[in-house]
């Protein structure tokens, strides 16, 4: 299992403009990428892709069905990494019919699941990623990074609750997994903004407005 640390000072810039309200969106690529600030690589293990850039904007270019090579005598081994390399690319509906080939022959490709996941949440196509994300911790418990996909994917659509059930997850199976702290501390800290802004309401404002003197809330 190949982790990279995130660089201190990018987390921190990250924590900024996460409360600074600009909105989750997720994309594919094998980094960890909160609301544009670039950060490294966290997940590559074995075959399986990880789930990147998750808070930046989508760029995704559509292949026609008819452009998808011909799978032929290809083991589901072979379909699940040229589908990998095609995500890794961005074509990502090339992954996904690869994908869809390798399970045909074995469904109970965890990793497959994972990656298929990936390619959708990269097409913005968020309820088919949790599903197949699920399905692979299903097939695999100890699978850290679907949990880990669900959890940043959660956060994507707002279900910080259940990011954060995912996130804890992904960490009971890895605790040595950056990424997976990171994500959970920032989407703390993004409850902790949303509980300043109702203390505000309720008259008591000092931490939401020094919050946002920071820059660290949105008002």
């Amino acid at each position: 299992m190949n982790k990279y640390h995130f660089p201190y000072i990018q987390f921190w810039n990250l924590i900024k403009v996460l409360f600074a309200g600009i909105v989750f969106s997720c994309i594919t690529s094998g980094i960890v990428n909160a609301y544009n600030v670039n950060i490294e690589p966290p997940v590559n293990v074995g075959q399986t892709a990880s789930l990147g850039d998750v808070f930046s904007k989508i760029n995704s270019n559509s292949v026609a069905i008819s452009e998808i090579p011909i799978v032929g005598s290809m083991s589901a081994k072979d379909c699940n990494d040229r589908g990998i390399t095609y995500s890794q690319e961005g074509q990502y509906d090339l992954a996904i019919a690869d994908f869809n080939n390798a399970l045909a022959i074995d469904p109970q490709l965890a990793e497959t699941y994972n990656n298929r996941g990936i390619a959708y949440a990269k097409k913005g196509q968020y309820d088919r990623a949790i599903s197949d994300f699920t399905r692979a911790v299903e097939i695999n418990s100890t699978l850290s990074e679907s949990f880990y996909n669900l959890g940043i994917t959660y956060a994507t659509i707002g279900e910080l609750e259940r990011a954060i059930s995912n996130l804890d997850k992904a960490l009971e199976i890895n605790s040595s997994d950056a990424s997976a702290y990171l994500a959970r501390s920032a989407i703390y800290m993004k409850l902790t903004c949303l509980d300043w802004r109702q203390l505000c309401n309720i008259g008591i404002c000092n931490y939401f407005m020094e919050a946002t003197k920071t820059g660290l809330c949105n008002e």
